[in-house]
């Protein structure tokens, strides 16, 4: 019945009978799981009844179909349904379903089969397309003959705005008019158009032959918006022409800056409409321009939306040749006094300059530099290909340079490395290996107390609205994915609470650079903890990540402090934003005890009232899980690495001295040291030779001095 390939199973029942007024017929299929080139159908059900006369045959066909698939087509639910007699049958349809998105549509009309002009007439015709309603608001029609194709008249309403178009086309000639005004870019049942804001109106004209026609056209699109993306709008204007198979058109674009972005192409196109064909050669030669400038300032949506700001103003002068599917690029883009700005992560980029040449098919990054607002520096190089079809793939190759990647309030870094940037417009991975010059990460001294996220639903809002405000809190940021490495030597100093450390080792981030996956662990390089005025010297300590998200930096410290009687340990361990502190000694004694020998050289039993009230506030201190740093304002003000008092007690409380830290290199360590009396006075040293071999050299006020070696060795 089809010349073509059925899969499926299907009940036929067929019944003739005669009657007074004709021949009758009945028939009935019932078809499941039906495939075909054409398409697919679940369920699909055929009943017609007729009466087979001489003088006017008549009869009713309705055809339904169930979730049904042609193409990007799926239908849900479909019915037509045929009825009268042969020669002006009417007909309803219904249809719904899916293409790109959910639609519904409602019509009725009338057929003329028998004449040598075959002809439709549709009287009613509605619907809805993403939403947006649609309507035929005069009866039109189409006929077919051996003249050719009549269009007639037609005029649609789709939401606020009008199509309507006329025409006819012939084996020899055509004439088709097309004119629309205040269309919404989302009724066009294109993908690309259905996050797309904005009003379109023109018009267009074929004359000529139906396989070479000729004509020409014009598109303007107000306020074009991107949803949910804050890029400012813009207005595009474009004419277009279309003669010996050879379509030129130019564009302007307005709204992005003071001065419009101009342009035009040129390329052949092959169009017919006898046969129906449109096609663009992939061999064919093309050419085109686009000059302009555009500033940055409005561009943000393109990264974040309120939380990063954009500025700097990019000028383009761009030409294109070549074939279709692979055209050559000329020309450069410039970009000058570029900045960016992350108010959350207090990330600043200023200065920032690039020069890009276009070379055949590529777009060179020839230099691309740019500050952090202080001493660092950020350069990259790279290519972008011009491949429309493959998204523009791009790699880039980026060096930094004492760069302060972020800026929060308790912690800060500086590094250096090298990354890649490989990727396309639909997503990039950033890979390649970071080194941490210096980072301060600070802990709290005092916690937030935590608030609850409260679920807020509001009722009686319009549906659209409550989704609209659902997508609006939803960013679309660009797909980017981490792949780095993240080395530090040493000086990666954690402070707070009491703790005063240096620390070094590698972790990796990978994953989504929304909600990075960060694992690895750091190890302790020297360091003390100021609990109770006391100074506990760190003996082993290490900061592990375990890839939560977001980032949980898990703390664990072992120090003690020496007195006469005792030697007390001291465990810092848990969540870097809230470790748990807890005391013991050697001989074991209750934390009171602990505390009274520390804090007073003596028993608790022989305290004095006021050493007393001191020893309670102590023990909730250590039940708190608090400390005291009291010199952390003081070393951040002097610019020094490290700044503690090394505290002793008893009759060597003459020696207790203030101590000096700072890295004068990558491996060369200065301490200063100076105690209550002026001959106490010492400098000392230390240079990393290898990680194995140190050497260390001091000098006293007194001009007393020594050198030593030492070896270490880890396993």
């Amino acid at each position: 019945l089809t010349h073509e390939k059925v899969q499926g199973s299907a009940l036929l029942q067929a019944r003739l009978f005669p009657s007074q007024d004709g021949q009758k017929v009945s028939l009935l299929v019932n078809a499941v799981n039906l495939e075909s080139p054409f398409g697919k159908a679940v369920h699909s059900r055929i009943e017609a009844h007729g009466t087979l006369s001489e003088k006017a045959p008549r009869g009713r066909v309705a055809i339904e179909i169930q979730n049904g698939i042609i193409g990007d087509l799926a239908l849900s639910s479909s019915t037509l349904i045929v009825e009268g007699d042969l020669g002006h049958p009417g007909f309803q349809l219904a249809l719904e379903g899916d293409y790109k998105d959910p639609f519904e549509i409602k019509g009725s009309g009338v057929l003329a089969l028998l004449s040598a002009e075959k002809r439709m007439t549709l009287n009613r015709l509605e619907g809805r397309y993403r939403g947006i309603p649609v309507s035929l608001l005069q009866p039109a029609g189409l006929a077919h003959s051996p003249k050719g194709i009549d269009l007639g008249e037609w005029m649609f309403k789709a939401g606020s705005g009008q199509f309507q178009g006329t025409g006819y086309v012939r084996p020899t000639d055509l004439s088709v008019d097309l004119r629309f005004e205040g269309i919404s870019l989302q009724t066009i049942p294109l993908k690309e158009t259905r996050d797309l804001g904005g009003l379109a109106r023109g018009n267009a004209r074929l004359r000529g032959s139906p396989v070479n026609p000729e004509g020409s056209g014009t598109l303007q699109i107000e306020t074009l918006r991107f949803a949910d993306q804050g890029l400012p709008a813009s207005d595009w204007t474009v004419h277009a022409a279309l003669r010996d198979r050879l379509l030129k058109s130019t564009f302007l674009i307005q709204g992005l800056s003071d001065a419009p972005l101009k342009g035009d192409t040129e390329g052949p196109l092959h169009l017919s409409l006898w046969p129906m064909t449109l096609a663009f050669p992939p061999h064919g030669e093309i050419r085109g321009s686009l000059k302009g400038k555009i500033p940055l300032a409005g561009m943000a949506g393109f990264v974040e939306h309120h939380e990063e700001k954009l500025a700097g103003i990019v000028e383009i002068d761009l030409g294109l040749e070549g074939p279709w599917g692979k055209p050559r690029v000329s020309g450069w883009l410039q970009l000058r006094g570029g900045a960016y700005e992350n108010l959350r992560t207090g990330t600043i980029l200023r200065g920032i300059e690039a020069d890009m040449a276009a070379q055949g098919s590529m777009l060179v990054v020839n230099r691309a530099i740019a500050g952090d607002g202080e001493k660092g520096t950020l350069s990259a190089q790279g290519q972008v290909e011009f491949s429309p079809g493959q998204g523009f793939p791009f790699k880039l190759n980026i060096a930094l340079e004492k760069v302060k990647p972020f800026r929060y309030d308790r912690v800060s870094a500086v590094a250096g490395g090298d990354m890649t940037l490989t990727g396309s417009v639909s997503g990039a991975l950033l890979s390649g290996r970071i080194l941490v010059d210096t980072a301060e990460l600070g802990i709290p001294d005092r916690l937030a107390p935590e608030i609850q996220d409260l679920q807020v639903i509001e009722i009686n809002k319009p549906e659209g609205a409550q989704r609209a405000a659902s997508e609006a809190g939803t960013s679309r940021m660009w797909p980017l994915s981490l792949s780095l490495a993240v080395q530090s030597p040493g000086r990666v100093f954690l402070r707070g609470r009491g703790l005063d450390s240096e620390w070094q080792g590698e972790v990796r981030i990978e994953g989504e650079a929304r909600q990075p996956l960060v694992t690895g662990a750091l190890s302790v390089v020297r360091g003390s903890v100021n609990f109770l005025g006391k100074r506990f010297e760190i003996k082993q300590g290490s900061l592990s990540f375990d890839g939560s998200t977001p980032p949980r930096p898990w703390i664990h410290v072992q120090a003690e402090s020496r007195s006469r009687e005792i030697v007390a340990h001291l465990a810092v361990t848990g969540p870097v934003q809230s470790p748990k502190i807890a005391l013991t000694s050697d001989p074991p004694f209750p934390p009171d005890e602990i505390l009274s020998r520390l804090l007073f050289g003596r028993t608790a039993g022989n305290i004095t009232p006021l050493q007393a009230i001191q020893l309670a506030d102590s023990v909730n201190t250590l039940a708190r899980g608090g400390g005291l740093d009291l010199l952390s304002q003081t070393r951040q003000l002097l610019g020094l690495d490290q700044l503690t008092i090394k505290q002793q007690t008893g009759k060597a409380q003459e020696k207790s001295a203030l101590s000096a830290g700072k890295y004068l290199s990558e491996d060369v360590y200065l301490e200063v040291q100076q105690g209550i009396s002026p001959e106490t006075g010492k400098a000392s040293l230390k240079w990393e030779i290898t990680p194995s071999i140190t050497v260390e050299t001091e000098v006293g006020v007194n001009a007393e001095a020594g050198v030593g070696i030492n070896w270490r060795w880890d396993y």
